[in-house]
């Protein structure tokens, strides 16, 4: 018995003597990985850094075809000093960074006046939303019916094509119902071939067969003939009001303004000129003015 419990003992040494310790060669630690719970990550998830809000941008657009008007003060949200303290008919301010969304205070006074002279008007824009671009035009008359109020839209924040201008049309002529902007067709007398139809007076064109976003897509560099008529139930077939010759530059967004003659008096007047504004994102203010001419 005793020798058998030697031999036993003998056998756990060795046994003992190969998994640890001694000569023998030594295991690797095995690496266990942590739970997910426990895992550490580096800084606080709970404060990531969010892109800072784009404040919206405006452009005010002076189309008031008024004498008693003449430059205008442009005063935003009850500020004291003016915007713009003497912005011309025919002119347009520089695309205005907007201190937070929603709709805003506008007035327009005399040129150079302050914030207690007489107003030609006061009203809103629509609301401006984050980060959007608009431009907003002034029209109408000053002391007869209809009377300046003020339209907005938004404008392109990306530019076309350089073989392509991309262009809308705004109707401002006091008196004068809806037009139809149409290509001229073979002769003087013959329907046209329309490009907008049925804009009303204060309206920006709108969208409808080839348009996006109101805007109509011209070959650049060309040039152009382009009739203003009365609008009719078959469209381009109306009175013709006036033709403007314009070339369309490259690679651009722009909205046309028909413009009153200030040759007329009283609440209806005539178109005499069409006011061309490069739109986003190219700088502003960048509008010239074309003659309407009657062929």
């Amino acid at each position: 018995m005793l020798e058998r419990h030697r031999m036993s003992y003998g056998w756990v040494w060795m046994l003992i003597a190969m998994g640890c310790g001694g000569a023998t060669q030594q295991r690797e630690p095995r690496q266990v990985e942590k739970p997910l719970a426990d895992v550490e990550f580096e800084g606080d998830l709970q404060h990531v850094e969010k892109a800072e809000p784009k404040n919206p941008k405006m452009r005010v657009i002076h189309a008031v075809a008024d004498s008693s008007a003449g430059a205008v003060a442009l005063f935003l949200d009850d500020e004291q000093s003016p915007t713009a303290a003497s912005l011309p008919f025919k002119s347009a301010t520089e695309y205005l960074p907007i201190s937070g969304d929603g709709a805003r205070k506008v007035a327009l006074r005399p040129a150079n006046s302050d914030s207690k002279a007489e107003t030609f008007f006061d009203g809103q824009t629509p609301k401006l939303e984050e980060g959007k671009i608009y431009t907003a035009i002034a029209y109408g008359l000053v002391s007869q019916d209809p009377k300046i109020t003020l339209a907005a839209a938004d404008d392109p924040d990306a530019k076309p094509s350089a073989q392509i201008t991309r262009l809308r049309w705004f109707h401002a002529v006091p008196g004068v119902g809806p037009i139809d902007v149409c290509v001229p067709g073979e002769k003087a007398r013959d329907p046209g071939k329309p490009l907008f139809a049925n804009v009303d007076y204060g309206a920006f064109s709108s969208d409808g067969d080839n348009l996006q976003e109101g805007y109509a897509n011209l070959t650049a560099n060309v040039d152009m003939a382009l009739q203003i008529r009365s609008h009719k139930e078959a469209v381009c077939s109306g009175r013709v009001l006036g033709i403007v010759h314009f070339k369309a530059p490259a690679a651009s967004n722009q909205t046309a303004i028909v413009l009153a003659s200030l040759k007329g008096k009283g609440s209806k007047r005539t178109p005499g000129s069409v006011l061309f504004c490069l739109d986003s994102p190219a700088p502003s203010p960048n509008c010239g003015e074309t003659a309407l001419s009657k062929r």
